[in-house]
């Protein structure tokens, strides 16, 4: 009788502290991009399979087949962000303006050349979360352009010194 339970207390210990795997994040999926700045980290993927996503205070777990349309929150600061800078035929000749907003806002940038002349005037409106709006170069020659993005209530403002190769 007491080998019973020694060995039934022997198995209780064993399996309380045996660890069976550790989980880690990872993505299994054909391409994206990670960036991260300051207070923000923005990551993607292509091919990503998922279907549920689980959410806690500091876990977020998706699993399944593709998500045709996620949806993207961001409660971080109004941040913009321009890239690629330089920008080259690399990349199409288009300038990518990211913004990151906690709220809806209509964005306006403005380009100008290098003698302060502006060029091109654009109008983004409902922005929200994070959305990613291009700029076409390629009508402009190579050189320094600036670039001027706030939102229309003139509560966020960001300077850029673009360069065209």
């Amino acid at each position: 009788m007491f080998k019973k339970y020694a060995l039934i207390l022997i198995i209780i210990i064993f399996a309380t502290t045996l660890v069976a795997q550790q989980l880690t994040q990872n993505v299994v999926a054909s391409g994206g991009y990670s960036n991260t700045k300051s207070e923000s980290y923005l990551a993607y993927t292509f091919g990503e399979t998922a279907i549920k996503t689980l959410k806690s205070r500091s876990n977020v777990l998706t699993e399944g087949f593709h998500q045709t349309h996620p949806k993207i929150t961001y409660s971080g600061p109004n941040l913009i962000d321009a890239w690629p800078n330089p920008v080259t035929s690399k990349s199409n000749h288009k300038l990518c303006l990211t913004f990151y907003s906690s709220e809806i806002n209509t964005y306006i940038a403005t380009l100008y050349d290098i003698s302060g002349r502006s060029i091109g005037f654009y109008k983004y409106e409902n922005v929200q979360s994070v959305e990613i709006k291009e700029i076409d170069f390629k009508v402009f020659a190579k050189g320094m352009y600036f670039l001027k993005v706030q939102s229309e209530n003139g509560k966020i403002r960001k300077p850029f010194k673009i360069e065209k190769l």
